[in-house]
């Protein structure tokens, strides 16, 4: 009877580990699948690092037990190894280099330094200051950024500023350097349906050679923190109101997945137009098994991949370890001491990397 007891357990096991395994490989799709054909492989890359942890406890169980269905979540996990360390990586050592030798970035949505207050604390605009004084990056993007904040740049030693305010000149994005600005442009993402939604970059020139940053947020998903608590908390609301918010939801999510599957497509563009190694920052609002995340890696190395460890997770509010703000670099960069600054001042947390050129001269 015992024995029979545990075959069925073992069934139903197989079978929430066979849903997992499945839901695997369909998020590897969204890595090649441009969101306008579809954004369901999108929807479930969202899900990844869940359902790798799934499979990997399957994994384990099955080993423990001797059981050949250990081979499930094994090749499915072996198909899409390339995905995990983008996920997660192990401790690495710390590196130090002249500061001479070094440029120092950081990216960061400041979320309008909480102007409506979204955090409790009203010490906010002044914590991001002191933040931003202790890392002490040499260049600094900001987005969602607003204009009117006590903190003034060259205060915290940036002599050289190019914003990109939108049409009310008081919110945006903006670079602050500490090395001067030779050249800068806003760009326009083509095709996309918020006309007021834009992008830019600027030429810093630093040891003598000149490094273009292009400062990025890509469409956002809008959704509200009553839209988080439904997540959060489904159990609590009734059906009817469930599925009314979930549904809403879902467009949400479907309507950013495809702007942004539009938008990268400028960005794309704009990498390949530069003259220069380009550092490419900002809150992409996608993951890193996402067909835009795709795009970059074709071209850029990911800050994270070469120095970071962890799960990185950016994303203050998600459940699960989202990633969704990167620092990408031309090869011609190399990058080290990558890391997530876990301090909630905003929904995301700012991250911050150095780099050095590698050696390989510009053309």
């Amino acid at each position: 009877m015992a024995g029979s007891r545990k075959t069925v357990f073992d069934g139903i096991l197989y079978f929430i580990n066979v849903i997992a395994a499945i839901g695997l490989l369909i998020s590897y799709l969204a890595y090649y699948v441009p969101p306008g054909v579809t954004s369901f492989f999108s929807f479930v890359a969202l899900g990844y690092p869940v359902l790798l942890i799934f499979n990997i406890a399957f994994v384990f169980y099955w080993l423990i037990r001797l059981k050949k269905k250990v081979f499930l979540p094994l090749v499915c996990i072996a198909i899409g190894y390339l995905h995990v360390p983008r996920t997660y990586r192990f401790g690495t050592t710390k590196k130090v280099v002249d500061t001479e030798e070094r440029i120092k970035v950081m990216s960061f949505n400041v979320r309008l330094q909480n102007q409506y207050e979204w955090l409790e604390d009203k010490e906010v605009p002044r914590k991001i200051y002191e933040l931003i004084d202790i890392e002490n990056p040499d260049v600094l993007l900001l987005q969602e950024y607003r204009k009117e904040w006590p903190a003034a740049p060259k205060d915290l030693g940036y002599k050289y500023v190019y914003r990109n305010m939108g049409k009310s000149g008081n919110y945006g994005s903006a670079i602050f350097s500490k090395f001067p600005i030779t050249g800068s442009q806003i760009l326009d993402f083509e095709g996309d349906s918020a006309t007021n939604h834009k992008f830019h970059w600027a030429d810093i020139e630093w040891n003598g050679k000149t490094i273009r940053f292009i400062n990025i947020h890509l469409a956002s998903v809008g959704l509200g923190d009553a839209d988080y608590k439904l997540l959060e908390n489904p159990e609590k609301e009734e059906q009817e109101k469930l599925e009314r918010g979930l549904r809403s939801i879902a467009k949400s999510l479907d309507k950013a997945f495809k702007r942004r599957g539009t938008q990268i497509e400028s960005v794309k563009k704009a990498v390949a137009d530069s003259p220069y190694p380009v550092i490419l920052t900002g809150d992409f609002n996608d993951v890193p098994q996402s067909y835009v995340y795709h795009q970059m890696a074709l071209e850029l190395e990911d800050s994270y991949m070469e120095s970071g460890h962890g799960f990185a997770k950016t994303y203050v509010k998600s459940p699960i370890p989202l990633r969704i703000d990167f620092i990408f670099h031309s090869r011609k960069l190399k990058a080290f001491n990558f890391k997530v600054v876990e301090e909630e001042l905003s929904d995301h947390y700012p991250i911050v990397t150095e780099l050095e050129f590698s050696g390989v001269e510009q053309p």
